[in-house]
């Protein structure tokens, strides 16, 4: 267990890096998570939705989301440590350097979808609210996160 806050103290310590020099990206437009989860490396998914938390919180802000932003960054850290978690388990590296892989592709992955909401807000005065990916994703997201965090007992998840 300690290793696992030695590594979440360090992945919040490079996400808050990364996000103070994080650049624009250009780049091949996001599709539906559900439509390519299948294909993907299997801890994409999980990236892709700790990026999509990251991008809303950044969009948003901690000011406007208040009481919610404990419970949004809780979240986003969850996908990010699980992404991890399943690199590490399909053997792709040493812990440390799968963590910076995986924060890097948060990361990029949160620069798309911040690169859209601005598009979206620029086009149609919302940010996320009336786009049909970003909401599918948030379904996607939230099946996925309960799936991993139920028991497969049958028994109820405690917390």
């Amino acid at each position: 267990m300690f290793w696992m806050r030695k590594y979440a103290a360090k992945l919040a310590c490079t996400l808050i890096l990364a996000t103070s020099f994080a650049g624009n990206s250009i780049a091949k437009e996001l599709r539906p998570l559900e439509d390519i989860a299948a294909d993907a490396a299997r801890p994409y998914s999980l990236a892709r939705c700790g990026a999509m938390h990251q991008a809303i919180m950044e969009w948003v802000g901690e000011e406007r989301l208040s009481d919610n932003w404990a419970t949004s960054d809780a979240i986003r850290e969850r996908f990010i440590i699980y992404a991890i978690f399943m690199a590490s388990a399909d053997g792709q590296g040493q812990p440390e350097a799968i963590a910076e892989f995986v924060v890097r592709d948060v990361r990029n992955i949160a620069d798309r979808y911040l690169a859209r909401f601005e598009a979206n807000y620029a086009s149609e005065g919302q940010a996320f609210g009336n786009d049909a990916i970003v909401q599918s994703d948030l379904d996607f997201c939230k099946t996925l996160i309960e799936g991993l965090e139920s028991p497969t007992d049958g028994s109820k998840p405690t917390k």
